[in-house]
């Protein structure tokens, strides 16, 4: 991971860049209780599931009390993994400073990267994921509203798999609203209440009528997800992929994943395989069925899992590496999922929540959907009138009661 990284872009809007979210910039904030609070709850709730050998927990510990108190500092990401050399470059202008002093977003991609650097994760991937028992309890917890959906789903099948603007509506939305299912902001996981249709209120921007009415851009050729969690989330998304291969509208999707655990519940290669595996054997017929053809999507190379450090990492994503923007340039269209992602093509600054979202990605390599239930301080593309009606309310923007289907248009 030599790489160069592009420089910030500098014209337009991204010539004056807003400052990034920080804990000290407001103690009554999101992003402060997000840091102080809520950072040391997930790893209290990670040293309750695992079972560390004390001097590994000692330093866990040690981790969790600098974060609670704000007063622990940034020090070096250790080790001989491929990403070292660029977490010494992330990490050197932050050093020796405390984790309310530095980028909210570089505080959470360090906290997990450091938290794989003290339990070994690199030396067995497959059994030291640190937060495994959290994401087996949320896909168990998600199998029965998926096996409700299956039944539908196959009881309709010719219908479901019509590829008309209303399927392609009810696929959007579930994909969706399946990104409440959020292990570090709900560590209870997901039930069937996810499943209640939404109010259409809820959901800010609307832009799926004008992704289908695009769709001549971009229906038959490859396309790509950079997926979020795993458990029900993630079966929603493969729901997603099951209708755009099956329907013919793609040939070929990419999943972009995490190279390790972040967030709790962010998708890993190792877990986007053994959930399919798990559907596959399930004992629920409608469920194997489904899990048994998204083996053969993986089998035939119709569905692609790439995992990569870059998707770990605090850089936004106009720092992303050469060939992860050649990844994305070379389909029509991205779905993008998530907090986390958005935060990143926005750089997790300090936006107007009127700026325009197309302003600011314009440097964004290819046509984007990002489909994002709302966690985080960090929102743009409002108009003046749909920001009154939810600014009212002091916590909109990190429930995740509201929801965007946000699209940028290249062509455009």
């Amino acid at each position: 991971m030599t790489e160069r990284l592009p420089a910030a872009p500098t014209s337009g809007v991204m010539a004056q860049k807003p400052l990034p979210l920080k804990g000290d910039d407001d103690h009554n904030s999101f992003t402060y209780t997000s840091i102080t609070e809520r950072l040391p709850k997930i790893i209290d709730e990670m040293l309750n599931d695992g079972h560390f050998e004390p001097p590994i927990k000692q330093k866990i510990e040690n981790l969790r009390d600098g974060i609670r108190s704000g007063q622990g500092k940034i020090e070096p990401i250790e080790g001989t993994e491929q990403d070292v050399a660029l977490w010494r470059n992330f990490s050197e202008p932050f050093l020796g400073s405390t984790f309310l002093q530095v980028p909210w977003f570089f505080v959470e991609a360090y906290t997990y990267r450091k938290i794989m650097e003290i339990t070994s994760y690199f030396e067995d991937p497959a059994k030291r994921d640190p937060f495994l028992k959290s994401k087996q309890k949320s896909l168990k917890s998600a199998m029965e509203p998926f096996r409700i959906l299956c039944q539908q789903r196959i009881k309709n099948k010719d219908g479901f798999y019509t590829p008309n603007f209303d399927q392609f509506k009810a696929i959007i939305h579930s994909s969706l609203w399946g990104n409440k299912a959020d292990l570090s902001l709900h560590p209870e996981g997901v039930g069937a209440e996810h499943m209640a249709l939404q109010d259409a209120e809820l959901i800010l921007i609307e832009d799926t009528q004008k992704i289908w009415d695009d769709r001549s851009r971009w229906a038959g050729g490859n396309l790509a997800i950079i997926v979020d969690n795993c458990g029900f989330e993630l079966v929603c998304d493969l729901s997603l992929i099951d209708w755009l291969l099956t329907t013919k509208l793609a040939t070929q999707i990419t999943m972009h994943v995490k190279k390790h655990p972040t967030f709790v519940s962010d998708a890993t290669a190792i877990d986007v395989k053994q959930h399919i595996a798990l559907l596959a054997i399930d004992d629920n017929a409608k469920v194997q069925e489904f899990g048994k053809k998204w083996q053969k999507f993986l089998e035939d190379g119709l569905l692609i899992v790439r995992d990569d450090f870059y998707w770990n990492s605090p850089n936004p994503f106009w720092d992303c590496p050469d060939h992860i923007s050649d990844q994305l340039h070379s389909v029509p269209l991205v779905f993008m999922k998530g907090d986390a992602n958005y935060r990143r093509v926005h750089g997790d600054l300090h936006w107007e929540h009127t700026a325009s979202t197309k302003d600011i990605a314009s440097y964004y390599p290819t046509s984007l959907v990002m489909l994002r239930t709302l966690k985080a301080e960090v929102m743009t593309g409002l108009t003046s009138l749909q920001l009154s009606r939810v600014e009212a309310e002091r916590e909109w923007m990190v429930t995740g009661k509201y929801g965007i289907i946000q699209y940028i248009d290249k062509k455009e």
